[in-house]
């Protein structure tokens, strides 16, 4: 069921289900969707910017949201650094692999670079000290994904490196890389 709620003429952006509280989808007007993307880093909490990408991937599947929209979205979040908002993503870019046609698919892997490595690259291949175990599983999901669906050529040769590093001795490679290896490993494998 639609609803369409006013709003005053001094609000410049909303939130619908600020705090990520209710059970509903949300699906913004392109005006208010325009005005909400500018404050996506800045004033959404991490739960509404997930509900903000879990909202409009399911609204494009519905094809209410245009992909086109849905994509421009994906882009914003190179700054993104929680892992749920990331797993939308990652889940969405998967899916969308499966039904383009090979030129599409060339420019969807160059889009998802440009938004996977940079967060990559904050992250580093590397744990650091004082690290969370959140931050640690992102490092493993967007390796994954940036040589999986990203097809990241040097993202790959790197896997493959650390994967035989890591079948030389099994405790040089941190335990949440070792599924981004293996799945990129495969990926790219061949019969032999």
């Amino acid at each position: 069921q639609e609803l369409r709620i006013p709003l005053p003429e001094d609000f410049d952006w909303v939130v619908a289900n600020a705090g990520g509280h209710g059970f509903y989808r949300v699906r913004y007007s392109p005006e208010l969707m325009t005005a909400v993307k500018r404050e996506l880093q800045s004033n959404l909490l991490a739960v509404e910017r997930f509900n903000l990408a879990n909202d409009t991937w399911a609204t494009t599947l519905a094809g209410l949201t245009s992909l086109t929209d849905y994509l421009d979205l994906i882009d914003l979040f190179r700054d993104e650094t929680d892992l749920n908002v990331w797993t939308t993503v990652i889940i969405s870019s998967h899916h969308l692999h499966r039904i383009l046609d090979d030129v599409q698919e060339r420019l969807f892997q160059e889009r998802l670079r440009a938004v996977f490595d940079p967060a990559l690259q904050r992250l580093t291949w590397s744990p650091r000290e004082g690290e969370t175990e959140l931050e640690r599983q992102l490092r493993g999901d967007l390796i994954n994904a940036l040589g999986t669906v990203g097809e990241d050529r040097a993202c790959q040769q790197r896997a493959r490196e650390l994967y035989a590093q890591y079948e030389k001795d099994p405790t040089s490679v941190e335990r949440n890389l070792l599924p981004a290896l293996v799945s990129i490993v495969a990926h790219t494998g061949n019969s032999a």
